[in-house]
């Protein structure tokens, strides 16, 4: 499945760049940034007797992920406008409303897609090729402003949002 596996990658890419930003973000306002590690998806799977229910399964966690993530934003809005916070209020905002951000429908859409063919060999080379050059696109397009971004923090002076930055960067390449 390469077509599935490029869409995967890229938007772990995406999602890892996004998590940079945020930080990034908050580090440029001076808040301390802690980095917690990621929570795994759980070992146990279900047992599956072909390749399709497998991959069923991995659609289905990317669901819940995209779900939680957009869960995470809207929640940093919520506590953000509690403290009176309007400049990470606006930031969660922005994200949430942009357009491309929106993945929860498109993963779901991938998922009922899938569920409803018979190969999962013909899906992957036609619907899903489509869909990994779109994520693709995003991923490039995140990781040029994320490094001109990144340029303007490290020349801003900020020692600690450099070293933060950079430690971000090495973790997400």
């Amino acid at each position: 499945m390469p077509n599935l596996t490029r869409y995967l990658r890229a938007r772990a890419q995406v999602i890892f760049f996004r998590r940079a930003t945020l930080m990034c973000f908050h580090t440029r306002r001076g808040a301390a940034v802690e980095v917690v590690a990621p929570q795994h998806a759980p070992g146990q799977k279900k047992p599956v007797e072909s390749v399709k229910e497998f991959i069923e399964q991995v659609v289905k966690e990317l669901v819940e992920v995209e779900r939680h993530l957009e869960e995470g934003w809207k929640k940093l809005a919520e506590m953000a406008e509690k403290q009176g916070d309007r400049a990470t209020v606006t930031y969660a905002e922005k994200h949430l409303a942009n357009k491309a951000n929106k993945v929860v429908p498109q993963a779901i859409h991938i998922y009922n897609t899938f569920h409803e063919v018979e190969c999962a060999f013909t899906y992957d080379a036609t619907a899903m090729k489509e869909e990994a050059e779109e994520q693709e696109k995003l991923a490039e397009r995140f990781m040029k402003n994320s490094n001109g971004s990144t340029r303007q923090l490290s020349h801003a002076g900020g020692v600690e949002a450099k070293r933060v930055t950079k430690l971000l960067l090495s973790r997400t390449i």
